[in-house]
């Protein structure tokens, strides 16, 4: 699979998965509390110690739900006023972990390690039922097979070398 086929995998087996789970943030502030309260606890120390905050501003882009920008840490969101069903649009809590996931894993696209940071990111903050959704839609997809995903509570190795 080409990076872009694994990327439209990832989008589609999260839309499948997802769709309705987890909370839709009124606005970028609420969203940076969110943030602030996932990043000060004791389990992202335990694996992502090494990122202390991530910006949060809006983006200028009508085409991107969200993107991270990538070398800042830096996440930026489609707000309410630039989409008209906010149900749908990036101020969902599971478009905000798609792109911490991008954060905490630099340089990584949509690969083994941005789909296992993800996986850890939506067992943590919308549960066990979530993550086994998303699981299964990205085995069904093949974006990972049986025994790929590394396991969510045993913290990534900051350095795999």
């Amino acid at each position: 699979m080409n990076p872009r086929e694994r990327q439209l995998s990832v989008y589609a087996g999260e839309e499948a998965a997802l769709a309705g789970a987890g909370r839709v943030f009124r606005d970028l502030r609420e969203v940076r509390v969110y943030l602030d309260d996932l990043i000060s606890s004791d389990w992202w120390a335990d694996r992502w110690p090494h990122v202390e905050a991530i910006p949060v501003a809006r983006t200028r882009s009508g085409r991107f739900s969200g993107y991270a920008v990538e070398g800042s840490g830096e996440i930026r969101l489609r707000t309410e006023r630039q989409v008209k069903l906010p149900s749908v649009g990036s101020l969902r809590e599971s478009v905000v972990l798609h792109e911490v996931a991008h954060v905490v894993t630099p340089g990584g696209g949509h690969g083994p390690a941005f789909v296992n940071a993800l996986l850890a990111l939506v067992r943590e903050r919308l549960g066990f039922h979530a993550y086994g959704a998303l699981l299964a839609e990205l085995r069904r997809r093949h974006v990972v097979g049986e025994g790929d995903a590394d396991d969510p509570d045993q913290p990534e190795d900051p350095d795999p070398g």
